[in-house]
């Protein structure tokens, strides 16, 4: 009888099995999911049809199903089976952004964070005060909730014990309040546990509310009640994104950078110490900071060559490069904010040399060029990310750094292959540039 049972049920196993036991209720695996969004202790799900199903933590309402009891799979959000374009959630509330460009929220008001205009928590979906239209993405913090309206604008509300609502005050809204200074001009959105972000439409980063550990990356520890710019990020940022105490940009170039709290190495810097502007998340195969730049010379191609790679160097000195490489003696500290992006020519057509560049908009134009030039025709191709560096500002270095001159061979209208020498060393610049190339001045700053 038993093998009858496995045989019958083998053929149908989506079939629920009742009174045989303990054996457990049947279920299906969740499928048609769009997005989700995880808040805490809960997760809820966006379905292709438009819904959202939340399970998990239940305390504050915040699941939405008109119920505080915890749910172990997925339950229907209350009158919300269709017509959802968006979720986000926050510590204990969340919140949808309709089709129609509305924004419905639930769970816990205690700071507001819902926008209905009261403190009292609500188990199922409400309209947000003055925002049935007109919004293009939502963001949850931890007790705040912020609107980017399809004009660009940007609308906040509930608690703002830290200025996170960005209206200049610090006190609690229960309805949206405009984002001082920022009407237009914003692209998206990102709320952490006191700060809020906004990106550009110049794809640069803002940010605003608590800063104790630098997470508004101005270089400060100082609260802000208004937007602020992110140091050395007035442009090149695809897409941003907020933490508990700490705030992360995705360049134009496909790199990220991270700034705020590093108390569990979570700017990925390879380091624990928290940053008050931004600072480089580095990939394994990239020098991690305070390794060596060593520079070679080829005799016979009167070239110079820098990397930051132990193991590479010692391929130069085996003569697996060809011959000709010497070391020069030179180098310089891997460590910074940026990555610096390597590019190479080719034997033929050439240029047979290798280009560095720590400026985001250099590395995505050369990149650009790039992908438009046939491989026939002399042009820079992309390597990798071979070190970090900072960038200066108008050729100067902040404090800690040292300049890092680049010096051109005038490759070009001397009709041979373009190469450059990279030093710290203003002697070894000058000696190249006595022999006709061009000091480029400073391009990076390195640690000292």
């Amino acid at each position: 009888m038993l093998h009858l049972l496995k045989r019958f049920f083998h053929t149908l196993p989506l079939v629920c099995i009742v009174g045989l036991g303990s054996m457990p209720a049947c279920a299906t695996e969740l499928s048609g999911v769009a997005a989700i969004a995880a808040g805490l202790g809960r997760v809820c799900a966006l379905t292709t049809a438009g819904g959202v199903k939340c399970w998990g933590y239940n305390s504050e309402g915040q699941l939405g199903d008109n119920s505080t009891i915890n749910r172990l799979a997925p339950v229907g959000v209350t009158d919300l089976a269709s017509g959802v374009a968006a979720i986000a959630a926050g510590d204990y509330h969340t919140c949808v952004l309709t089709t129609a460009g509305g924004v419905k929220c639930w769970g816990d008001n205690s700071e507001g964070q819902l926008g209905d205009n009261s403190t009292t928590n609500h188990l199922a979906p409400v309209g947000v005060t003055g925002l049935a239209s007109g919004v293009a993405a939502i963001a949850a913090g931890y007790y705040h909730t912020c609107a980017l309206t399809t004009a660009g604008g940007v609308k906040c509300w509930g608690n703002n014990v830290e200025g996170e609502l960005g209206d200049n005050s610090i006190i609690n809204r229960l309805t949206p309040v405009d984002v001082t200074g920022l009407a237009s001009g914003v692209t998206a959105i990102a709320a952490g546990l006191g700060q809020t972000c906004a990106l550009t439409t110049a794809g640069g980063v803002k940010c605003w509310g608590y800063n104790g550990e630098g997470e508004l990356g101005d270089n400060s520890t100082i609260d802000r009640w208004t937007p602020v710019n992110v140091t050395g990020l007035a442009s090149g940022v695809a897409a941003i994104a907020a933490g508990d105490a700490h705030t992360c940009a995705l360049t134009t170039v496909g790199g990220v950078k991270c700034w705020g709290y590093n108390g569990e190495g979570e700017l990925g810097d390879n380091t624990t110490t928290d940053r008050l502007t931004p600072v480089a998340v580095m990939d394994s195969a990239v020098n991690p900071g305070g390794g060596a730049v060593v520079e070679f010379y080829n005799t016979n191609l009167d070239n110079y060559f820098i990397t930051a790679d132990a193991g590479e160097a010692a391929a130069i000195d085996n003569g697996s490069a060809g011959p000709g490489w010497i070391r020069t003696g030179g180098s310089f500290k891997s460590g910074g904010s940026t990555s610096v992006c390597r590019f190479y020519g080719s034997q033929s057509p050439g240029p047979n040399s290798h280009f560095y560049t720590v400026d985001p908009g250099e590395c995505a134009s050369l990149k650009q060029l790039q992908a438009t030039t046939p491989a026939t025709q002399k042009r820079w191709n992309f390597e990798s990310l071979d070190f970090i560096s900072t960038p200066s500002v108008e050729g100067q270095c902040p404090a800690g750094t040292k300049p890092v001159y680049r010096a051109y061979n005038n490759g070009f209208a001397r009709g041979v292959d373009s190469n450059h020498r990279i030093s710290t060393d203003q002697a070894a610049i000058a000696q190249v540039v006595a022999r006709g190339w061009v000091n480029e001045g400073v391009v990076m700053c390195a640690p000292l």
